[in-house]
């Protein structure tokens, strides 16, 4: 069963069919939060688990937060959710993600955001000391069904992310360098950086291109250098 028919939602849809729950909806991220739609969020998390038992529940939620300098209410409702669910639900599974990456990503997403600004010539703030967390979306889905298929971290949260951070500078130097064109930015002095911990991951994925050295400026080539 799939909640939802954003972005990760028709990623998953081979679960459709499935004895899995893949909650993909809800506040898509920091831009599209209100308090409204954090109340039916909680409202229709409740209404799944209660009349779906039996199904294993997959809910995703962020990576964003680790930066303890930097949350605001958008990651505090995600705590509040993975709470809730741990507190109502004994059949879920977690996943904590950083910036997914693909076709098809929503336009408030990071990389498509700098991206459109880039080429529209819009201007916009970026933070001199920030770093973040890419993934591909091909890789969330393989490991992810490698973990539901193989019976991993049921009733646990599991980081799901790369193991290098970027610098979102550097991510701005390489969207210019595939458009050959220069972004128009007013550069910050503000700090962003944080670790995500993924040891749990690697107990049982051992072998993953997210591990290697360049794998962000694999994923940004991969879906922007065209």
């Amino acid at each position: 069963m799939i909640i939802g028919d954003g972005f990760i939602a028709r990623s998953f849809k081979i679960y459709d069919n499935k004895y899995d729950i893949i909650y993909a909806s809800g506040v898509p991220n920091i831009f599209g939060y209100s308090e409204d739609g954090c109340k039916r969020e909680k409202k229709k998390l409740r209404s799944i688990i209660l009349n779906n038992r039996s199904l294993r529940l997959v809910y995703f939620s962020s990576c964003g937060i680790y930066d303890k300098n930097n949350l605001n209410n958008y990651f505090y409702h995600k705590l509040k959710m993975e709470k809730f669910i741990k507190d109502i639900s004994d059949n879920y599974i977690i996943f904590r993600l950083p910036i997914v990456v693909g076709k098809g990503s929503n336009n408030n997403s990071l990389c498509q955001y700098l991206f459109n600004c880039i080429v529209k010539g819009k201007s916009f703030d970026l933070w001199n000391d920030a770093y973040r967390y890419l993934i591909d979306i091909d890789d969330v889905f393989e490991i992810i069904k490698f973990v539901l298929d193989n019976n991993y971290f049921n009733n646990e949260i599991v980081n799901i992310s790369s193991s290098k951070k970027i610098k979102v500078l550097d991510i701005v130097s390489m969207l210019e360098s595939f458009l050959n064109k220069k972004s128009n930015y007013r550069l910050c002095n503000k700090v962003s950086c944080y670790d995500i911990n993924i040891d749990k991951l690697k107990r049982v994925v051992t072998e993953s291109v997210i591990y290697k050295k360049r794998y962000a400026e694999c994923v940004l080539e991969k879906y922007y250098k065209s």
